[in-house]
């Protein structure tokens, strides 16, 4: 009997300290999240949504990821794409534009996949560094903005051609951006297809190389395609408490306008505070805009006399501001983009948010539009191929206006309607700041006729098919929002421009979404060494008397 005692006593004894053992196992699982995961387990994602459970038909008809955790690793399965790749333990995922990309944050790095299309006119790896990566791995652009190019090179990773780009910059003194080292790994499994591995880390170490090749010796795509990836992401306009009573009277006018308001670009109207160009055209189209459109570079100061006199005669400016060296030039050297992102312009920025306030009556603030493209210094091309660098941007200049109580500005969000490059990771969403970051939703969309047809195939194209396209691509993601076409115009080379115009009237009223329409009144130049910067885009609309009165006769059923 004692025998049998003891036993059961130490019985009791193992399976109480077996508990404590356990709850303390349960509750740091629970708790880290850091860490991740002590014991193995499975996770599946549906339609970007962690899910309790799937089923069979799921996965045919769904967006379905798969996520099995241990202490060691994270092995991703995407079955709408067909593949599967190992990550670091504790990572967190973001399904949030899975259509697009998918994002992961470990302590050790960030890490953002896209699968993306190789464009017929190039060979897989020109691509990268000729159209890609062709500012990144200039020695120019590497030298202005303090980069250290780490590597440069193209390996074999299983069967399977991998292109690494590894590089650091060096911030400037007290900048908080703390991500600064990038490894772009671009896997090409066939000729057609690649996919975009960025990781963004604090320091380029041995740890983290470690990791890259630990990841890129797990990957196979040879799972089977099930589903389609889905972007889930709710867009809508958080509107901020602090606006004043006139800015909100403005918005709330905007959004529930049944009719469309118009505006114009005319050079010199608000930076050079000039009455007269503005009524010169009003009088030709016998029409009083309500918009004005004009440009600052970040490093000038808030246009203060411009705007009291658009105020005066009744007008509403839309003030685009560009992080850019003048005109978007030299995409190749210095990029201030960089440097405004650390911190080095605050002061610069803080006056011209002051004057802003000081000014008083509403505007509508476009920073940094058609981000989505190639030409801007403040793109992902000319940004370290990052578009994080575009929010986080957004991100400092939107804060410092509240620091300031900026209280009359509307921010609009404005990519272009094509994104350049052409690829997942460069998609306008991949842009997009936050719901409590913009108040209205910008589109961009030319006419740009046939004057550079040998050079990139561009053609004529009608208003229709230019806004059915935006509004295909645009509508799922923001539709909630108020719309502005934020500049817009058509050239005279290779079509009739006043029948172009004549149409652009009788069709926008089929756009309820779009609130106010601003012409872009100027021309573009070609810019090329002996065109002597030739008229490449006559988009004024009064470029000829037939241009003129069939404007004049087209708003005029708007007054």
């Amino acid at each position: 009997m004692k025998k049998k005692t003891i036993y059961i006593v130490l019985i009791a004894v193992a399976v109480f300290i077996f508990g404590i053992l356990l709850g303390v196992l349960l509750a740091s699982c629970e708790t880290s999240s850091v860490q991740g995961p002590l014991f193995p387990h499975m996770e599946f994602y549906k339609d970007g949504q962690l899910a309790e459970s799937v089923q069979p038909t799921d996965f045919t008809n769904a967006d379905i990821k798969e996520l099995h955790y241990n202490s060691e690793k994270l092995t991703y399965i995407s079955h709408p794409h067909g593949f599967s790749i190992d990550l670091p333990a504790d990572s967190q995922p973001d399904f949030s534009i899975a259509a697009q990309q998918v994002r992961f944050q470990s302590k050790l790095a960030d890490i953002v996949i896209s699968q993306e299309t190789v464009p017929v006119a190039y060979e897989p790896l020109d691509y990268i560094e000729e159209y890609m990566h062709r500012y990144l791995l200039e020695p120019s652009f590497l030298e202005y903005n303090r980069i250290t190019l780490h590597k440069n090179a193209t390996e074999k990773v299983r069967n399977m051609t991998v292109r690494f780009i590894a590089f650091e910059r060096l911030p400037a003194p007290g900048s908080t951006v703390t991500n600064n080292a990038y490894v772009y790994c671009y896997l090409y499994p066939e000729r057609s297809t690649f996919y975009r591995i960025l990781f963004k880390a604090p320091a380029y170490n041995d740890e983290l190389i470690t990791q890259i090749y630990k990841t890129l010796y797990s990957f196979t795509d040879t799972l089977e395609k099930k589903g389609t990836p889905k972007t889930t992401a709710d867009f809508y306009p958080v509107l901020p408490d602090g606006w004043s009573a006139e800015t909100r009277a403005l918005y709330d006018a905007i959004a529930t306008s049944d009719t469309v308001q118009w505006g114009a670009f005319i050079s010199g109207a608000i930076r050079d505070n000039n009455r007269d160009v503005v009524e010169k055209l009003e009088q030709k189209i016998d029409y009083n805009l309500e918009y004005l459109l004009d440009y600052v570079n970040f490093s000038q100061p808030f246009p203060k006399d411009g705007m009291k006199l658009a105020a005066e005669m009744g007008k509403t400016v839309e003030l685009t501001m560009q992080i850019s060296s003048l005109m978007n030039e030299n995409l190749a050297g210095y990029n201030p983009a960089l440097e405004v992102l650390d911190g080095v312009h605050d002061e610069t920025l803080r006056k011209f948010a002051q004057d802003a306030k000081e000014f008083g009556k509403p505007f509508l603030f476009r920073l940094n539009n058609e981000m989505n493209s190639d030409w801007v210094s403040y793109g992902a091309t000319a940004t370290l191929n990052d578009p994080d660098i575009f929010v986080a941007l957004w991100h400092h200049i939107y804060n410092i206006f509240e620091e300031e109580g900026v209280h009359n500005a509307i921010w609009i969000f404005n990519p272009n309607n094509n994104s350049y490059p052409p690829q997942n990771y460069n998609h306008f969403l991949a842009y997009y700041p936050g719901n409590e970051y913009v108040h209205m939703y910008g589109v961009t969309g030319y006419n740009t006729g046939t004057y550079y047809i040998k050079e990139n195939q561009e053609n004529w194209l009608s208003f229709q098919e230019l806004y059915d396209d935006i509004e295909k691509k645009s509508s799922e993601y923001f539709g909630k929002f108020p719309w502005i076409i934020t500049e817009f115009g058509s050239s005279s080379i290779g079509g009739n421009k006043p029948q172009w115009i004549t149409n652009m009237f009788e069709n926008i009223k089929n756009y309820d979404k779009i609130k106010v329409a601003v012409w872009f009144n100027a021309d573009d130049l070609d810019p090329r060494p002996g065109k002597n910067n030739r008229v490449a885009r006559p988009y004024r609309l009064d470029e000829t008397r037939q241009t003129t009165e069939a404007f004049k006769k087209g708003i005029a059923a708007f007054k």
